[in-house]
């Protein structure tokens, strides 16, 4: 049987996305403002993902036939790439029972809401009258992403899984929300989150998203920024990033005579000061961006330019070098063999019960998160040993 080596690769952007969900329902101001937003090419770390993508649908499709379609899979995309795509295909069709129906890369529309609403979901697993279990696969190797938050869904989620849930007539007892992400660092250590709720929680959800394109629809709009600021497009021209935020950070900027002034060196930090500078800084990195992206088109930005970047000397044929040094120097042209880390061993070796043995956690030290993050607080020194001078 020949491979099926179709992948949808182009595919349109909704306006009232999946990914942008998040954003759309918390900060309704971001949808009017992103249609004058400057264009935007698609950064490194998007191509790699829309890569890790195309490469997970084509072991997923070839299911049947892997060790062929992993041979084709290495011909297109790195090594690593691969493996992550193996072991995603691996839970996801050990997951599947008698009876049950596997969807690879389906079309989810939410067009009874808003005609402006699709997307592609990566994999859902589908048992009628029982669960429906909804896949989504996150490449990125930054923020870890949560199927629920607060003891409700993720967004991005429930409108995958409203969405096939519709297609089904609801047909469903529950519905199992289930994030992949096999680079990103998370407490747990787990490379696979779930969660799983009653299918009612689809309904709520549904108002959700029909009150959420309203207040996008609505006269007069309200920004708020938060995580989802990260990813806007249309961060670099938000008020409630640079106006507001500086403001709450008792910051002095104005575009034309840069930095004046900073709050005074004596003041105490604030909650509201610190939330100040997680939106400044969501600006700041949207504002680089652009420079970087308009310097590269040929636009012109006094006072700065683009330049290469540190050169580093590469092997040329680096399959004959490796011969031609081992013959002459042996292993002395070579690095010593080290042992892997905990976490590739497991990968590579498979063998959870010696890494638990022979391991132990040692945090790196402290970072400043926001209160609702699920980690204990670290307790200060003084407040253990109170009579230490």
């Amino acid at each position: 049987m020949a491979l099926d080596t179709n992948t949808s690769a182009e595919k349109k952007h909704a306006k009232f996305s999946a990914s942008g969900s998040d954003r759309w329902l918390n900060c309704p101001g971001s949808m009017v403002l992103s249609e004058s937003a400057p264009d935007r090419p698609d950064s490194e770390y998007a191509k790699e993902g829309t890569q890790a993508h195309e490469c997970l649908e084509l072991l997923l499709k070839n299911e049947n036939q892997l060790a062929a379609a992993k041979r084709m899979a290495l011909k297109k995309y790195p090594l690593d790439m691969v493996e992550y795509a193996l072991d995603a295909v691996y839970w996801i069709t050990d997951r599947v029972g008698e009876g049950e129906e596997l969807l690879c890369e389906t079309e989810v529309r939410l067009d009874y809401i808003e005609p402006d609403m699709f997307g592609t979901l990566d994999a859902a697993i589908v048992r009628h009258f029982g669960r429906l279990t909804v896949i989504d696969y996150k490449y990125g190797s930054g923020l870890a992403v949560e199927p629920s938050y607060n003891d409700d869904c993720n967004s991005q989620l429930a409108y995958y899984a409203l969405g096939i849930a519709n297609l089904y007539d609801f047909n469903f007892s529950e519905v199992e929300l289930v994030v992949i992400q096999p680079r990103a660092y998370h407490e747990s250590g787990e490379t696979v989150r779930s969660a799983v709720f009653p299918i009612e929680k689809l309904y709520e959800w549904e108002q959700k998203f029909k009150d959420g394109v309203a207040h996008c629809k609505a006269k007069e709009v309200t920004y708020a920024a938060g995580n989802w600021c990260r990813f806007c497009p249309a961060a670099v021209i938000c008020p409630e990033l640079k106006e507001r935020a500086m403001d709450e950070a008792q910051i002095v900027f104005n575009d034309d005579a840069g930095l004046i002034s900073l709050p005074k060196p004596e003041l105490i930090p604030t909650g509201r000061g610190l939330a100040a500078c997680d939106k400044i800084e969501a600006w700041i990195e949207s504002y680089r961006k652009l420079a970087v992206e308009m310097l590269s088109k040929g636009h012109e930005i006094d006072g700065y330019k683009l330049v290469q970047k540190r050169s580093v000397r590469k092997w040329v044929n680096s399959d004959e070098v490796i011969q031609e040094a081992l013959k002459r120097w042996n292993m002395k042209a070579f690095t010593q063999p080290k042992l892997l880390s905990p976490k590739q061993f497991e990968d590579t070796i498979g063998d959870k019960d010696f890494v638990a043995k022979n391991t132990t956690k040692e945090s790196s030290g402290t970072t400043l998160v926001p209160s609702s993050d699920k980690r204990q607080a670290v307790i200060p020194v003084e407040n253990v040993f109170p009579e230490l001078p």
